[in-house]
């Protein structure tokens, strides 16, 4: 009997990528995303092959040894889909609100890992936080991206002169989901960080931080 754990990662762009063989030695994984690679890829993620699906290049990659499932499209946040944990690597209002709705669904934790405007981030999700001030959607509107502003690939598209996104920045967003997954496997949930951020320097904030915060600004 099988009793590895199963992670949903929605994304497999510059974050999701990185995050994939990290956590592939603890979990079976199932890897969503209805995009297929083109050539401007090529700059921040190694594993980039024009005109070819992003999960399934994932499954081709990291499948030869473990237990990769290939989910070619988009997610909705209604698919019957039970994973233990599910990993949101997209920067998009779409795929944000599906991974809410799938961990709701699992009743699983969610872990929102993000990288725009150049700067890495990322949160906590838990069913239970869901529409109280500790919900990162309530505290950072996580599923209503700014529209006055293009978002693509993780990041703002800019001027050429401007550079584009950085390899760099995808490798330490995915690290700061993985400090996240790290910390919620002590029993203690107060201790579970729920945010973390790497500009102007790294910091997170545990889930008895923000409860201070919380009580502090009410008064």
């Amino acid at each position: 009997m099988n009793t590895e754990k199963k992670a949903l990662v929605i994304g497999a762009g510059g974050a999701g990528h990185l995050l994939i063989p990290a956590i592939a030695q603890s979990y079976s994984i199932a890897v969503a995303d209805g995009d297929d690679f083109e050539d401007k890829n090529k700059t921040r993620q190694t594993l980039a092959v024009t005109g070819e699906n992003k999960a399934n290049v994932m499954k081709d990659v990291f499948g030869k040894n473990k237990d990769i499932e290939a989910i070619p499209k988009y997610l909705h946040g209604g698919e019957n889909i039970l994973p233990d944990i599910v990993f949101s690597c997209v920067d998009s209002n779409f795929g944000r609100s599906a991974a809410r709705r799938l961990a709701i669904h699992a009743n699983c934790p969610a872990i929102i890992i993000q990288n725009e405007a150049w700067n890495p981030m990322a949160f906590l999700f838990l069913p239970e936080m869901d529409g109280t001030d500790l919900c990162p959607y309530v505290r950072y509107d996580l599923s209503n991206l700014d529209s006055s502003r293009n978002f693509e690939c993780g990041g703002i598209t800019v001027d050429a002169d401007e550079g584009g996104q950085s390899g760099i920045a995808n490798l330490a967003a995915a690290g700061l989901g993985a400090t996240i997954l790290h910390s919620i496997q002590q029993k203690n949930q107060d201790n579970w960080i729920i945010e973390a951020k790497s500009i102007p320097w790294p910091t997170w904030k545990k889930i008895k931080d923000v409860r201070k915060e919380m009580i502090q600004n009410a008064r």
